[in-house]
């Protein structure tokens, strides 16, 4: 296996662990999620942190257009490829509360600080509260919301999830 078919194969761990289990538990088709990650490093990028050769914490990001869901009241006020949009922020359970998070995001503002990026989105779970109290702590603001329909573990039900987003100007 080579170094890229580990690395993806973190990523994809890191990407499911929190949605495997509790109120986020939810079905995944993993060629969907390959295809989704895959496709987010090629247009975008990833800041990464590893405990030796595991892969313990990433923020991936792209330009705001790579968004498909973003909201019209977002898009009518920004311009999407001038906007930054932190497509996933994860860190493994293990490293949690080391600060890991915060770590990659002031990485990542010092990083577009040298773009050309004047605005930086994420979206998050509204029921993440150590999630959305880290991205407030770092200056980002709620601007809008979305639903999103997900699929059960055992695929036999759907249920509703509440996304904010979240902007912070550079």
């Amino acid at each position: 296996m080579s170094n890229n078919e580990v690395y993806q194969s973190q990523t994809e761990s890191l990407y499911l662990d929190p949605f495997s289990k509790g109120d986020a538990a939810q079905h995944f088709d993993l060629s969907m999620l390959r295809h989704y990650l895959n496709a987010t490093l090629k247009q975008g990028h990833a800041l990464m942190c590893f405990d030796q050769n595991k892969l313990i914490a990433c923020l991936l990001y792209a330009s705001l257009s790579f968004d498909t869901e973003c909201p019209k009241q977002i898009l009518d006020r920004f311009v999407p490829t001038q906007c930054a949009y932190i497509t996933e922020l994860m860190v493994d359970v293990s490293y949690r509360g080391l600060g890991l998070g915060r770590k990659l995001m002031v990485s990542f503002f010092d990083l577009l600080n040298k773009q050309q990026y004047a605005d930086v989105f994420i979206r998050v779970w509204d029921k993440n509260l150590v999630a959305i109290q880290l991205y407030k702590s770092v200056g980002f603001e709620l601007v809008s919301s979305i639903e999103q329909v997900k699929t059960h573990v055992d695929s036999s039900s759907h249920f509703s999830m509440t996304k904010l987003y979240l902007h912070k100007a550079l």
